[in-house]
């Protein structure tokens, strides 16, 4: 958001990583008020469905808070809206972003799914998803999944690194001093890639 001379400024570049990509996404495919129409957005360890998420790590949640969150996004929501009114007229003041938010949480919105990959096929140039190979939480694969189309092309640009050190999605570039030059090397590789990416913005 914010003004530059009394208009909004679109030229954002915002940075997801993990869960912050899901939401980055639903972001720039709203576009609530045109406020994102020359913005771009990196998926930095993250672009999957929710259904295609791994999300129980010691470091994340349990296993049971992984599945509360299964029975409650990709079960039952349908019929918590029903029974919460306040959430339902949030989801309908909402609008847009509503609906993309249900695009993203799995497969079996079948309406839902063309409106994602119709949307993501319009932001392909805003949106870059770089992946870890060794990523088990939001693997290079499911990613993949969630941004081709039905005859598995991509919609969205994606690239894989992977790194000679030991590292993980919620610790892609540990601080180690065995590993110190060579995780710097990385992290130099990736903020690279990023910058390239939003430099020039269009």
């Amino acid at each position: 958001g914010g003004t530059a001379l009394g208009r909004p400024c679109r030229y954002g570049r915002f940075l997801g990583y993990s869960a912050g990509a899901f939401l980055a996404q639903v972001l720039l495919m709203a576009n609530r008020q045109e406020l994102f129409s020359q913005s771009k957005a990196l998926l930095f360890c993250g672009g999957p469905l929710l259904s295609r998420m791994r999300l129980t790590s010691r470091y994340i949640m349990d296993s049971e808070a992984h599945r509360a969150i299964q029975e409650y996004y990709l079960e039952n929501f349908d019929k918590k809206l029903e029974e919460d009114t306040q959430l339902q007229q949030l989801f309908e003041q909402a609008q847009r972003g509503g609906a993309f938010f249900r695009s993203l949480l799995s497969e079996h919105y079948p309406e839902g799914k063309q409106l994602r990959q119709n949307r993501l096929a319009e932001l392909r140039t805003q949106l870059l998803a770089l992946t870890l190979a060794q990523d088990e939480v939001m693997t290079p694969e499911e990613v993949r999944a969630s941004l081709c189309d039905a005859g598995g092309q991509m919609l969205v640009p994606m690239e894989v690194f992977d790194f000679d050190f030991p590292y993980s999605h919620v610790n892609p570039f540990p601080a180690t001093p065995r590993h110190e030059e060579a995780v710097s090397l990385a992290f130099s590789r990736v903020m690279s890639r990023m910058a390239d990416f939003y430099t020039p913005l269009f």
